[in-house]
């Protein structure tokens, strides 16, 4: 399944107006990696390194280097500051941007926690 990518020109309003709970400016390493799809015995996952933009109760905002594909079920491993910890949980992609003006070459995507 190829990525829908939408170009937003203000990523602040069209966060907001998705928001369903508060969310705080944090910013640290995070990798994510896509499980395959179980009807398509030739998928396999993928991982893709970015770093979170904010985080709430709800869910993250990632900035990555490349797309990633929505709705698509992933393992999430976000890296606590000053600790080599990694914490996993299972999340799904809600939505998919492309930066533009100084984030252009970056991708945007909202992920929801599902545990």
């Amino acid at each position: 399944m190829a990525a829908q990518v939408v170009y937003v020109a203000d990523m602040q309003a069209a966060a907001n107006e998705r928001r369903r709970g508060t969310r705080g400016n944090y910013t640290v390493d995070v990798s994510v990696t896509v499980m395959p799809a179980f009807d398509n015995e030739t998928s396999r996952s993928r991982t893709v390194l970015g770093r979170t933009v904010n985080l709430g109760d709800a869910g993250i905002c990632i900035r990555a280097d490349e797309p990633l594909e929505s709705a698509a079920l992933v393992l999430c491993k976000i890296a606590l500051p000053f600790s080599h910890i990694n914490v996993p949980t299972l999340m799904q992609v809600r939505w998919v941007h492309k930066g533009i003006r100084e984030q252009a070459g970056y991708y945007f995507a909202g992920l929801q926690f599902l545990l």
